[in-house]
């Protein structure tokens, strides 16, 4: 009984040694490194790739294995230790803490940053540049790259456009009180916007496969896509432009001035592996970035409500119109740290 213990003991340590010696054990060795390496890095999807190439190498030097038993329990056995490191190596998850509901933004799909795991992604657009006392004759261009400042790849990123034309209409009528000695005085009511119409496009106007970590996706000239149409300034002789006649009164539910578009991103991060959604409100003339988000623009008010109004209300409006009209798609609302201001 001894001499068949130490005899099995010497088979099997020959056969330890000759896995270590074979070649194949060194590129299940360098596949496993590798999978470890590029987990925290580039991508779990490429590590669980090279895992499970480290399976198939693994696998078929154990096919020469003899003893049927020994091999398909070897072969088992380096499937679970394949399973338990792409575990290990997986990012580890936290959940976001809860919203404040006095910003008007319900806890059930809005996230804010939490740590290291959570995206960082400006979406950045940049109107043409155009002098002031320039004659244009084509539709100004704008451009839209979306940059990935987090540890992980963006994965289908996508951008859906809805067109929305605003319409003002009155919360209180306007009156005139009748004053002693025929005095008059004239109450001018007070107006908001509304949601004339809208119309949103039925499919995705950009797709982008992936953006990686530290990169810019390449720029794409929205006015050269047709679900946009923007607006192209008035030119010579034209009304409005140099030398033309002047814009006769247009009511506001027809103007361009308050027609707009709300931009509705989507994207994967590959370190959580969740889809996110986020919203830009733009309008369809030069410069199309509204006030407080073009900072090329001087502001100059009071800070009246009626100010406020009329800087933060139709952008509020849309954007709170988009995430009722999108309120059954299962993304979570990314929430910026800072806002992207245009940058080259």
């Amino acid at each position: 009984m001894h001499f068949t213990r130490r005899g099995a003991y010497n088979r099997f340590m020959d056969f330890f040694i000759q896995v270590i010696a074979h070649p194949i054990f060194a590129v299940c060795l360098c596949l496993l490194l590798g999978a470890v390496a590029v987990s925290g890095k580039f991508s779990q999807s490429a590590a669980n790739f090279l895992l499970l190439c480290l399976w198939i190498v693994g696998s078929s030097s154990l096919m020469r294995v003899p003893d049927n038993r020994l091999k398909i329990g070897a072969i088992l056995m380096l499937g679970g230790f394949c399973l338990i490191i792409s575990h290990w190596v997986r990012p580890q998850r936290k959940q976001p803490p809860a919203v404040n509901e006095q910003h008007g933004l319900p806890k059930s799909n809005v996230t804010q940053p939490s740590g290291f795991n959570y995206p960082s992604v400006d979406f950045i657009l940049i109107p043409e540049n155009i002098p002031g006392n320039a004659v244009i004759m084509h539709i100004p261009h704008l451009e839209l790259s979306i940059r990935n400042r987090g540890n992980y790849a963006l994965k289908d990123v996508r951008m859906r456009p809805t067109m929305y034309q605003l319409d003002l209409r009155f919360k209180v009528l306007p009156r005139v009180e009748k004053l002693p000695e025929n005095k008059v005085r004239i109450y001018p009511g007070e107006t908001e916007f509304v949601i004339k119409n809208f119309a949103r496009i039925g499919k995705d106007s950009v797709k982008i496969r992936s953006i990686a970590p530290g990169t810019k996706s390449k720029p794409v000239d929205l006015s050269t896509l047709k679900e946009f149409k923007f607006v192209k300034p008035p030119g010579p002789g034209e009304p409005g432009g140099p030398g033309g006649p002047p814009l006769q009164g247009v009511p506001v539910g027809e103007s361009e001035t308050f027609r707009y578009y709300a931009l509705r991103y989507s994207f994967i991060d590959d370190g959580t592996q969740k889809r996110y959604s986020f919203y830009q409100v733009i309008s369809c003339q030069e410069p199309y970035l509204l006030p407080l988000d073009n900072p090329n623009i001087s502001i100059i008010g009071a800070g009246t409500e009626s100010d406020d109004d009329w800087l933060l209300h139709p952008s509020q409006l849309i954007i709170d119109h988009q995430r009722k009209i999108y309120g059954s798609y299962p993304e979570e609302e990314y929430r910026p740290s800072s806002s992207a201001m245009p940058q080259p």
